[in-house]
C-alpha cells in the first residue's frame, strides 16, 4: 500500500506490507452490518488483511492488522490531524490515533474508491460508488445522502463545494450534483430515494 500526505502533515512513519506475522499486533476489524430483516444481504469480509507498523513521533511503535474489505482502494494517507493515520484496506477505511490505535473507528464508507482532501480547509473526503464521507481534524464530520444509483465521478471541489456526476439510471444519463464541502448537504444527483 502507499503512502499519500494528500497536503497533510503527520508525526509518525509508516512501514508498509510486511510480511512476517508479529504476535504481539493490534487486530483492525471492519465493521460488518447487521440487520433484523431476512431480506437484508451482509457483506462480508475477504478474509484479506493488510499489515503495517506504525512508529509515532512521540509514543512506542506498533504494528497492525488490518481486515481488508471485498473490493476497492488499499492506501495508507495522512489526514487532517497530524496524530492519526488513515488506513484504506481493499476498500475499507480505518481512522487510527496513533497514540492510541485501540480508538480506532472504521470509516462508514464501502468500498472506499478514492481519497482527495482539501488541506486549505482541513478536510479529507472519502468516495464510494454512491455516497462521500467527510472528516476533520477531530473525526466525523458528515456523510451524504445517496447521490447516485452508481458510477459517482468527482469533477472538482472548489473553496466550499465538491462537484461531480453520477449515473441516472431511469433516465439513462449522467447527472450533476454539488455537496456542501463543510454540511455534507446536497442538490441535485438521482438515486432510488429520490424517485
Amino acid at each position: 500500500m502507499k503512502f499519500r500526505d494528500l497536503g497533510f502533515s503527520s508525526r509518525y512513519a509508516v512501514a508498509r506490507d510486511l510480511l512476517d506475522h508479529d504476535e504481539d499486533s493490534s487486530h483492525f476489524f471492519r465493521a460488518v452490518p447487521t440487520s433484523n430483516s431476512s431480506k437484508t444481504m451482509m457483506l462480508q469480509t475477504s478474509g484479506d488483511v493488510r499489515k503495517l507498523s506504525v512508529v509515532p513521533d512521540r509514543c512506542s511503535p506498533w504494528t497492525g492488522t488490518f481486515d481488508a474489505g471485498p473490493e476497492g482502494l488499499s492506501e495508507v494517507c495522512a489526514t487532517p490531524n497530524p496524530d492519526v493515520v488513515c488506513v484504506v484496506a481493499k476498500g475499507q477505511g480505518y481512522w487510527v490515533p496513533v497514540d492510541h490505535p485501540a480508538k480506532y473507528e472504521a470509516i462508514p464508507s464501502m468500498p472506499i474508491i478514492n481519497v482527495f482532501s482539501s488541506t486549505e480547509h482541513g478536510i479529507i473526503v472519502f468516495q464510494d460508488h454512491t455516497r462521500l464521507v467527510g472528516y476533520e481534524k477531530s473525526g466525523f464530520l458528515w456523510k451524504t445522502e445517496r447521490l447516485t444509483w452508481d458510477g459517482l465521478e468527482i469533477d472538482e471541489v472548489t473553496d466550499s463545494q465538491i462537484k461531480g456526476t453520477g449515473w441516472d439510471s431511469p433516465q439513462d444519463c449522467r447527472v450533476a450534483f454539488s455537496v456542501d464541502l463543510f454540511t455534507g448537504q446536497s442538490e441535485g444527483g438521482s438515486s432510488p430515494p429520490k424517485y
